[in-house]
């Protein structure tokens, strides 16, 4: 079994790779921003999966012994368009 927290991309989006907050026990203090984020909330049984939006972020957690598998479905000169094009639209200020 697992738990995901899952976030919108909107929340997150000027710290794309990584979250210095505790997600599970948040201080808000430090993280303001945090208090009344909408959270979806996901508890997957074995055999199950889930599709995680891109760019939308997620905090995960085992509830028993498991094994997790990631795809990034961008690869090779598709993934290397998509990251120039995101590149692109953060410089200009267009991010999604």
């Amino acid at each position: 079994r697992q738990s995901s927290l899952v976030y919108p991309s909107s929340l997150f989006g000027s710290f794309p790779n990584g979250c210095r907050a505790d997600i599970e026990r948040p201080d808000f203090s430090r993280f303001p921003k945090l208090r009344g984020v909408e959270t979806l909330v996901a508890e997957l049984e074995p055999g199950d999966a889930i599709y995680i939006p891109r760019r939308w972020w997620h905090h995960a957690r085992t509830l028993a012994v498991s094994v997790s598998v990631n795809f990034w479905w961008a690869s090779g000169l598709q993934r290397a368009i998509v990251l120039l094009a995101d590149t692109i639209k953060r410089v200009r200020g267009i991010s999604r």
